[in-house]
C-alpha cells in the first residue's frame, strides 16, 4: 500500500463506472442550400452577443444585400447592431432576398463560448433549415452547431 501524506480538506475519492454497450444509428445531416452565409471575427460577434444578453432573450437576424442587423429587446431596453458588409470576411445572400429570423440568444451565446477555437465563425441562415454556426479548426477539421429558428404565431 502506498502511503501518501494527507492534507486537511483533501479526501480520497473512489469511483465505479459500469461498462455500457449502446446500439446506435448514424444520422446523416442533409446538404442544405442556405439563403445567407457570412463569416465574421469570432471575438467581435461573441462580444456583441454577450452585450445583447443584457437586453433580451431572443436575437433577430435581419439580412439583406446591403447589411446585417442584429436586434434584441426586452424589459430593460433594445439593442440594434448594424454590421456593414465591408466588416465581414465573406458574405453572400440570394439576390433580392431579405431574411428576418429569430433565435434564442442564450443558445447563440453558449455556441459563442467556444470562440477561442477559431478566429472566424461562419453563419449559415435559411428560413427552411436550422441555422448552422461553423468553426474551422484547420487540417480539414471543424465544429458545427445547429439551432432552429424561433417559431412565431401568425394568428
Amino acid at each position: 500500500m502506498i502511503s501518501k501524506e494527507h492534507s486537511k480538506g483533501e479526501f480520497n475519492k473512489y469511483f465505479k463506472i459500469p461498462l455500457v454497450d449502446y446500439e446506435y444509428e448514424l444520422m446523416e445531416i442533409p446538404a442544405v442550400d442556405y439563403d445567407a452565409e457570412f463569416s465574421i471575427h469570432s471575438k467581435k460577434i461573441c462580444e456583441i452577443v454577450s452585450q445583447m444578453m443584457v437586453f433580451g432573450t431572443d436575437i433577430q437576424f435581419n439580412c439583406s444585400e446591403d447589411k446585417i442587423d442584429l436586434v434584441t429587446n426586452g424589459v430593460t431596453g433594445e439593442m440594434l447592431v448594424n454590421i456593414p458588409i465591408e466588416d465581414l470576411t465573406q458574405y453572400s445572400i440570394v439576390e433580392g432576398e431579405e431574411i428576418q429570423l429569430s433565435y434564442s440568444l442564450s443558445y447563440i451565446y453558449k455556441m459563442c463560448l467556444t470562440n477561442k477555437l477559431s478566429s472566424e465563425i461562419d453563419f449559415f441562415i435559411s428560413g427552411e433549415s436550422p441555422m448552422k454556426l461553423k468553426y474551422d479548426l484547420g487540417n480539414d477539421s471543424y465544429l458545427e452547431f445547429y439551432i432552429a429558428a424561433k417559431v412565431t404565431d401568425t394568428d
